[in-house]
């Protein structure tokens, strides 16, 4: 029997590694990793392996705030008579959350999940590189969506840094094999050209200057060869200077010449339209289903000039106001925010350096998704929902696992 339950926790600790090793090298792997990831935390919840933990406070708070947005959208389904095609990709919170209860109950190996988020960025890299180099691919987009493609390959990226923290207890094969995976992911998000996940990169410094726990001249030092690696990056890389130049130039034609038929023009007319469309119903915004035609009618109106209509406002915060008003922003914001006060709140009681890891990996993974949210809307995406969705829950898991079993 033993022997039963330390093969199924061997399982659940492999399949930790499936979503970042297949996420961006197979279509189809976001469907392998979070199924055999599902099926397994199902068994263990069934078969009540493991150790039964009472939830605690800040646990309850952490699945209430995966809750409430899917039931918002629920409700402005069934209240408008929407599809519940909307609600398709936010239930994902919910149906992911027995991974979270059944890592709760074990103790996981975490070697399979570093391996599989370093062996997934060093792929994304190799998939940029080859696009780009050999097949002449402007703004590469490996097996998926390009925009997903740069937004996920950074965060493989980040990730693989972010494994350095448990360093002790690593061979130097591995610690090489991060700060290589580290590199690639980065470069397979710069060369998708996806501007709003370099943003990314601010906020994510400002994390590592606060947590990481070495001496602070070591972490200014740090901090510093990064940033003058990226002046270095830009002025040396024509592509990146191009790409940011690119975004400069076509803010000077919105504001100067009313040029909105650009990636930045059109981003902006968007804006305005959905503050618009807040204005007109503040509280519960015009419905998911509503967005569109109501964007199409101020556009007739002529308060926005857009020369196409988009499904979503490519920003996250402002589509949530125009459709679900104050309620679906708070929605959102509890969802993302809530997870973060969790994961700022486990790296305060970490006793270990997995702990340590899972809680900065979490903190990095829900502020790069509120960052990149600022110009684009990463849960209309269903690699980069289902990416966040399960690393966030096991990130979690881990978490309020090592924490409840000392």
């Amino acid at each position: 029997m033993e022997s039963d339950k330390s093969l199924i926790i061997n399982f659940l600790s492999w399949s930790l590694g499936l979503m970042p090793l297949l996420v961006l090298t197979l279509h189809i792997g976001i469907h392998i990793a979070s199924i055999a990831l599902l099926i397994l935390s199902l068994f263990i919840l069934f078969r009540k392996e493991g150790k039964i933990q009472r939830l605690r406070l800040i646990d309850k708070f952490f699945v209430v705030a995966l809750c409430v947005l899917p039931i918002v959208i629920a409700f402005d389904c069934l209240l408008r008579g929407a599809s519940f095609r909307y609600l398709d990709y936010p239930l994902r919170f919910i149906f992911a959350l027995p991974i979270f209860f059944a890592l709760r109950r074990v103790t996981v190996n975490m070697l399979p999940f570093i391996y599989g988020i370093a062996i997934g960025a060093i792929g994304a890299g190799c998939i940029a590189l080859y696009q780009h180099l050999y097949l002449g691919i402007d703004r590469v987009y490996g097996t998926v969506h390009i925009i997903p493609f740069g937004h996920i390959a950074l965060q493989l990226g980040l990730l693989s840094f972010a494994a350095l923290i448990m360093y002790r207890d690593f061979t130097i094969k591995l610690i090489l094999m991060c700060l290589i995976a580290g590199g690639l992911g980065i470069i397979g998000a710069i060369l998708s050209g996806t501007r709003g996940t370099w943003l990314v990169i601010i906020p994510i410094l400002i994390i590592w200057f606060i947590y990481i726990q070495i001496k602070i001249k070591a972490k200014i030092l740090i901090i510093l060869s990064v940033f003058f690696s990226l002046i270095f990056l830009y002025n040396a890389n024509h592509y990146i200077h191009q790409r940011i130049a690119q975004g400069v130039e076509e803010s000077a034609d919105y504001f100067q010449e009313q040029e909105n038929n650009t990636s930045v023009g059109l981003r902006l007319e968007m804006w305005k339209g959905s503050v618009l469309i807040f204005q007109d119903k503040p509280l519960l915004g015009v419905g998911m289903s509503h967005y569109r035609s109501a964007m199409e009618e101020k556009n007739r109106q002529g308060f926005i000039h857009l020369p196409k209509i988009f499904d979503q406002a490519h920003n996250a915060y402002l589509h949530y106001l125009a459709t679900l008003g104050i309620i679906g922003l708070f929605s959102y914001l509890l969802l993302l925010g809530g997870a973060g006060y969790y994961f700022i709140f486990s790296l305060k009681v970490a006793v270990s350096s997995e702990m340590r890891f899972a809680g900065i990996a979490g903190l990095v993974l829900v502020t790069s998704y509120m960052t990149y949210d600022l110009t684009g809307f990463s849960f209309g995406h269903q690699h980069s929902l289902m990416f966040l969705v399960i690393m966030m829950v096991s990130f979690a898991g881990i978490t309020s696992s090592s924490y409840t079993g000392k």
